[in-house]
């Protein structure tokens, strides 16, 4: 079954349900949520963050590069404000702030320069999911990544900008990604007046 991109409205409970639930992790997996969805980043490249990736001088970096797993290519990535005082609070929550070769999602069982794997995260954001009722097959750490270019797409970008998100060498990529309706296809069809 192909993942899909969550909503708005399911990102907003998933936050609720994490920050509700004061599980002893949940500021680091609010971080880790809010990281992958504002920067569309693969779960893999997520969990290879480091401190030393998104903090500098005593804050947490509006913009910073991380080199992709899967083609080696750097990608410019930018946090929304919001995303940037989560990290803010789970540095400082973690006194990491002089650990910079510390992992942003670590294993807590083997310490911070281990970060735990894509499954264990899975694990975490299908938890989350089931918890706000949504079923946890449609969704997966991949369905983070296309849910910012889905949203894009939805208030007015191009598919050119989704894919500079994305960091996809192939517009055909791309379109894969964006889970837009034959109904949503064809209300902004039917608002071109000719």
């Amino acid at each position: 079954m192909k993942k899909r991109a969550f909503t708005h409205q399911e990102l907003d409970r998933i936050q609720t349900m994490i920050v509700g639930k004061k599980r002893k992790s949940y500021l680091r997996d609010l971080a880790l949520f809010r990281l992958q969805v504002d920067t569309a980043l693969r779960a893999g490249d997520l969990l290879k963050l480091k401190v030393q990736d998104v903090w500098h001088e005593g804050q947490v970096k509006k913009k910073f590069y991380v080199k992709q797993n899967k083609t080696g290519q750097s990608l410019q990535v930018s946090l929304s404000e919001k995303t940037r005082e989560v990290l803010l609070d789970y540095i400082k929550q973690e006194n990491c702030q002089d650990l910079m070769d510390m992992y942003l999602g670590y294993a807590r069982r083997y310490g911070y320069h281990t970060s735990m794997t894509v499954r264990h995260w899975s694990n975490i954001i299908k938890f989350y999911a089931q918890l706000v009722g949504i079923d946890c097959k449609e969704v997966s750490t991949h369905s983070l990544r296309k849910t910012i270019p889905t949203l894009m797409i939805k208030n007015g970008a191009t598919i050119q900008h989704c894919k500079l998100i994305l960091g996809h060498q192939n517009i055909a990529n791309t379109a894969s990604y964006l889970d837009i309706s034959e109904m949503e296809a064809l209300q902004v069809k039917n608002k071109i007046k000719f």
